[in-house]
């Protein structure tokens, strides 16, 4: 699937395009987001954040993303058939893939390659998440649980500060193979 970004007033000018399905996918061409800058500088002051929002429109059924305020593309609705209803589980996080290359665990690093217990301008983390609910309402989430299946590798800080500061939020990562994490 190829995610183009779409300007304003300029859906009426889709095109039509063939993804690796040969499904027709109606999308908008006009520039395609490469790197995301700036970035944030490990423990130093210049710590980005973006806001990505994801949705499922409520007539057409498609899937949006928005980066900032740009919506960037979507994903029609048929690629999603098992989410026609509402959810019952939301997930936010990181994910690697780890084939135990020379036997031993990835050097593959999560988020900024730091542990979570590092805190701000060291670790990556997720703040102010939210969800919409039924209603199209914006809530913040509850009942949260962590899973981390190798905290000796990469791990998970869940924090649920007051409104008006992080909101629900969780720092996270890990550096990979390392003396902490040998297989």
């Amino acid at each position: 699937m190829q995610i183009v970004h779409v300007h304003g007033q300029a859906f009426n000018e889709a095109a039509e395009m063939r993804d690796n399905c040969q499904k027709r996918v109606p999308l908008i061409r006009e520039k395609r987001w490469a790197a995301l800058e700036p970035v944030s500088i490990y423990d130093n002051e210049q710590q980005c954040d973006l806001t990505i929002a994801i949705w499922k429109d409520q007539v057409s059924g498609d899937w949006w993303l928005r980066i900032e305020e740009e919506i960037v593309g979507y994903w029609p609705e048929k690629l999603f058939t098992h989410l026609k209803g509402p959810a019952e589980k939301i997930r936010w996080g990181g994910e690697i893939v780890n084939t135990k290359p020379r036997g031993r665990h990835t050097s593959t690093q999560m988020g900024s390659g730091h542990f979570p217990s590092e805190g701000y301008r060291r670790a990556s983390y997720f703040r102010h998440l939210k969800f919409l609910d039924d209603r199209f309402i914006e809530r913040d989430p509850v009942n949260l649980q962590t899973f981390v299946t190798k905290p000796n590798c990469y791990d998970l800080l869940l924090n649920l500060d007051p409104p008006g500061t992080c909101g629900v939020n969780f720092y996270y990562g890990g550096p990979g193979f390392s003396a902490q994490c040998p297989i």
